[in-house]
């Protein structure tokens, strides 16, 4: 899939702006590649990238972006070869972004940097970023490789097969500024998959076959909402990806404030953009309808069928949404203060 970038969020511009500089993080060999990559979805920038959001300098980051999927897709039009990635001789910390989304909402948006060396699983990012921003919070089957349970939400609840899946998203960027989601959906336990690369794990509610919910530009320069459902040979191997207007998606954005004094977050009230039976929006290409400042933005949709589920009435998710943080400015001299104290405060926590 294509769309043309205005900006970049801040999640990709910690992977990809600040991912060229490589930091040593013990003297352990990184482990080596040696599976074929997952399917690419290629975007395609036709303007300068805007954002610079920056990881925390605590430790600086280094995108290598491969994978180990068994499976390689090249992209109809484009591929991603022209840019090579950086090649590790020592163990380094990486960015890893995690994403968890519940039935009806998202719970959490948050990063940790941790080693590349395929010591960590997804499993253990799990975990350990989880309990970082929500201490406390229980997590049932990580050792058995299948969540049954995240924060009480069980599998089955609507009745069927159900339940929490994990899907992983990396990134690539070439020299012309044309970026790459690579989208990786695991065959193995999700404590054994190797986190090697910097990298966004998307652990959702929902059952096999939801699409991937995404977003274009139109010749007009409008946004319009994409769901993106996998295609899979007679092996079972994925191979591609179809795409489809998301008619009656929504494109949501919560803003972001950060108390210059005490650092106190706080969340503004949620607007929202419905797509047409085009999956069109009207949300501009350059977020123009949007203040400057940040956002945690996600693209959505439910059923309009409810279901009981205990003694609540909840409707069902038909696409894994697509959550980034967002750094909107039309006026360079407005722009908010982006620092990386700020950036880093934001991304850690529970969603409002």
């Amino acid at each position: 899939m294509k769309k043309t970038m205005r900006f970049i969020s801040a999640l990709l511009s910690s992977l990809l702006i600040c991912g060229a500089v490589a930091v040593s993080a013990d003297d352990t060999a990184a482990s080596e590649t040696t599976a074929e990559e997952p399917v690419s979805v290629e975007v395609t920038d036709e303007t300068e990238v805007a954002d610079e959001a920056e990881t925390t300098d605590e430790t600086e980051v280094a995108d290598e972006a491969e994978t180990t999927d068994e499976t390689e897709v090249a992209d109809e039009t484009e591929t991603s070869d022209e840019t090579e990635a950086p090649v590790y001789t020592e163990a380094t910390e990486i960015p890893v972004f995690l994403a968890v989304e519940g039935p009806t909402e998202n719970y959490l948006l948050t990063v940790g940097n941790y080693l590349n060396d395929g010591s960590v699983s997804a499993a253990d990012v799990i975990a350990d970023a989880t309990e970082l921003a929500v201490p406390g919070t229980e997590i049932v089957g990580l050792d058995e490789g299948y969540i049954s349970s995240f924060a009480g939400v069980e599998s089955g609840i609507y009745g069927g097969y159900d339940g929490w899946l994990y899907a992983v998203k990396y990134f690539e960027i070439d020299e012309a500024g044309n970026l790459t989601t690579i989208i990786d959906i695991p065959v193995v336990g999700i404590d054994d998959y190797a986190i090697d690369t910097a990298c966004l794990i998307v652990l959702y509610y929902g059952d096999f076959d939801l699409p991937f919910a995404d977003y274009v530009f139109t010749e007009d320069g409008m946004v319009q909402l994409n769901a993106y459902t996998a295609v899979y040979d007679e092996n079972y191997m994925l191979v591609d990806f179809e795409g489809a207007p998301l008619a009656g998606g929504s494109f949501e954005f919560t803003p972001v404030y950060t108390d210059e004094e005490t650092g106190e977050i706080t969340y503004g009230e949620k607007i929202v953009f419905t797509a047409d039976e085009n999956g069109v929006t009207e949300l501009d290409a350059e977020f123009k309808a949007l203040e400057n400042g940040y956002y945690i933005g996600s693209i959505t949709k439910q059923s309009e069928e409810t279901y009981t589920v205990g003694d609540a009435e909840l409707t069902k998710p038909e696409v894994i949404r697509m959550t980034d943080f967002f750094v909107v400015y039309n006026e360079p001299e407005e722009v908010v203060d982006d620092t990386v104290e700020k950036v880093n405060i934001v991304l850690i926590g529970m969603l409002a």
